[in-house]
C-alpha cells in the first residue's frame, strides 16, 4: 500500500499492522521495537488518536526492517 496525504491513519495503521502480521510480528512485539505502548496501537486502531509523523516513521522503519529479515531468510 502506498501512503499518501490525507489518509485516514486508521488505514494506514491498520496496513501497518497487516504488513507485520504477515511477517509474524504481533502488535505487542511491533510496539516494543518502536518504542510505544501496545494499548497506543489500540487507540490509533479506534481512531481516538493518530501517530504524529517520527512515531509513524518508527513503527515503518520497525515493519520493514522485519519484511527484510523475512525476504532474506
Amino acid at each position: 500500500m502506498r501512503y499518501k496525504r490525507g489518509m485516514d491513519p486508521r488505514t494506514v495503521v491498520e496496513a501497518l499492522v497487516e504488513r507485520a502480521r504477515k511477517v509474524g510480528l504481533p502488535v505487542s512485539e511491533l510496539a516494543r521495537r518502536a518504542d510505544i505502548a501496545p494499548s497506543t496501537f489500540n487507540r490509533w486502531r479506534a481512531g481516538d488518536t493518530s501517530p504524529t509523523l517520527d512515531v509513524f516513521a518508527r513503527v515503518e522503519r520497525v515493519v520493514t526492517e522485519a519484511e527484510e529479515k523475512e525476504r532474506a531468510a
